[in-house]
């Protein structure tokens, strides 16, 4: 392995090869009669089929997070999809030991990233305790994530640029409620029938509260159109922005670093101790700052960072929003 590059973390690896065993296993007892489609995989990709079903080019994508071995990775599929497509990808899955997501959007490459996202239809919302009832209009689909935490998706009559849908997600958790870091086009929702996995949720159930994908006037919101896109923010060289890996800047700041920061920092992996992802990112981005580490260095450190790329896609330009954001709310005293 050259000096100053991560390899590919040995989870990630394990997580493959039970995922590829678990679904060739499955498909020949299947073929010789010996086991049906598991009731909770014809439910889930029924759902999911029904969502990405108007996608009709690019790439859609489920997201794994395998609190086993602490990894986290992508199943993506062309588009338009079948179901039969999704009930295979499926087979490989383990919903006791892993968290299993979708993205509702699709995107031009297998990379889930906002310069790369296809027009959608949808827009989405974290609603966390916020009860949907309290939106305007009401989500066309409502998923009880855990008891008291709901994700929300509305469908519109008309296609939308990356922009605008993340500007009508974003008006509806700062007009109404839920997380306001959730609006971006990447966000991954969780699969319903299947398990919430994190250690406070005690493996609840994933529910569907309510399914009508009838399509809604689509709101009138204003996106700023002198703000910079996101994929050539104003003032940041999103591509090679500084030569340094993320292991020679980590390295770098180390001995100004509380050592908690400092391993969030190298792992490859996320630690089941750190359910927060937001959290773990807001601290390291703080912890370098302080330390002295430019912008474009603390950017540099998220994009490979297994908290951020769970929840974010390794996105650059999600990665800069992320750092700005954080230094205003410090500058501002919050």
């Amino acid at each position: 392995m050259k000096k100053g590059v991560l390899s590919a973390p040995n989870g990630y690896t394990q997580m493959r090869a039970e995922y590829k065993k678990r679904q060739r296993v499955a498909l020949k007892h299947m073929r010789r009669g010996a086991q049906k489609m598991p009731n909770w995989i014809v439910e889930a990709s029924n759902f999911v089929y029904r969502i990405w079903e108007p996608h009709k080019e690019g790439f859609v994508c489920f997201g794994v997070a395998n609190r086993k071995v602490n990894s986290w990775d992508h199943f993506w599929l062309s588009a338009p999809v079948t179901l039969d497509e999704i009930q295979k990808t499926m087979l490989g899955f383990y919903p006791i030991s892993m968290d299993i997501y979708f993205c509702p959007n699709v995107f031009r490459s297998k990379l889930r990233r906002t310069t790369c996202a296809l027009p959608t239809s949808y827009a989405w919302a974290d609603a966390d305790a916020f009860i949907p009832e309290g939106y305007r209009p009401y989500p066309s689909v409502v998923i009880e994530t855990s008891e008291g935490s709901f994700q929300c998706i509305w469908k519109f009559d008309q296609l939308l640029g990356s922009s605008d849908a993340e500007a009508i997600s974003k008006n509806f958790v700062y007009r109404y409620g839920g997380d306001k870091n959730g609006h971006t086009v990447t966000k991954m929702l969780r699969v319903p029938f299947t398990i919430n996995n994190k250690p406070e949720r005690n493996g609840e159930f994933v529910k569907v509260l309510h399914f009508d994908l009838m399509p809604l006037p689509c709101p009138k919101i204003k996106v700023d159109k002198a703000k910079p896109q996101k994929s050539q923010p104003s003032g940041r060289k999103v591509e090679n922005a500084t030569k340094l890996t993320a292991v020679t800047i980590i390295r770098r700041y180390s001995r100004y670093l509380p050592r908690e920061v400092q391993v969030l920092a190298r792992e490859t992996t996320m630690n089941t101790r750190y359910q927060d992802r937001s959290a773990v990112i807001y601290m390291i981005v703080c912890a370098f700052l302080k330390a002295g580490a430019s912008h474009v260095e603390i950017v540099k450190i998220l994009e490979i960072n297994p908290y951020f790329v769970s929840k974010h896609g390794g996105d650059t330009a999600i990665a800069w929003d992320e750092v700005d954001r954080i230094v205003a709310k410090k500058e501002a005293g919050q």
